[in-house]
């Protein structure tokens, strides 16, 4: 089971210890990354997953979802020169025993060896509801990245 922290921690965590330009773009580009996958999922069409790096988006289309983010992640493991890299995918995530809709987004800053992931919950677009984001992003995952 999976439980997640506010990504308030998260934020106030980059403000206190953010040291230099490139901490910042990694950041910037995570949230760019998350903001482009809620946007392709509000109007009701399934999430392709994507690689996002600072100068390009590649997207991987499959059979199976589970098929296109395994590719996508190979993807990311062979692309080494790249120090910046989030992978945006569809999934599930539950909060307080509650199962959600969620985008997550699998970031990689291979400079500081870092890697985060981040999930932002929502409601799907159906024919008897709207599109709605459920409280802000959450913190899934922060570890390093070898």
């Amino acid at each position: 089971m999976l439980y997640a922290k506010p990504v308030l921690v998260l934020l106030l965590m980059i403000n206190k210890f953010m040291k230099d330009e490139d901490e910042i773009k990694f950041h910037d580009l995570v949230f760019k990354a998350l903001d482009h996958a809620i946007e392709s999922v509000s109007g009701g069409e399934m999430l392709v997953p994507f690689v996002m790096t600072n100068t390009n988006i590649h997207r991987f289309v499959a059979d199976r979802v589970e098929i296109a983010k395994d590719k996508a992640e190979n993807y990311i493991k062979e692309q080494k020169d790249e120090p910046l890299m989030v992978l945006a995918y569809d999934g599930f995530i539950t909060v307080e025993n509650i199962k959600h809709d969620a985008v997550f987004v699998k970031s990689i800053d291979r400079n500081r060896k870092k890697k985060l992931v981040l999930a932002q919950r929502y409601v799907p677009t159906t024919t008897e509801q709207i599109f709605k984001k459920i409280g802000n992003p959450v913190l899934v995952e922060q570890a390093n990245y070898e």
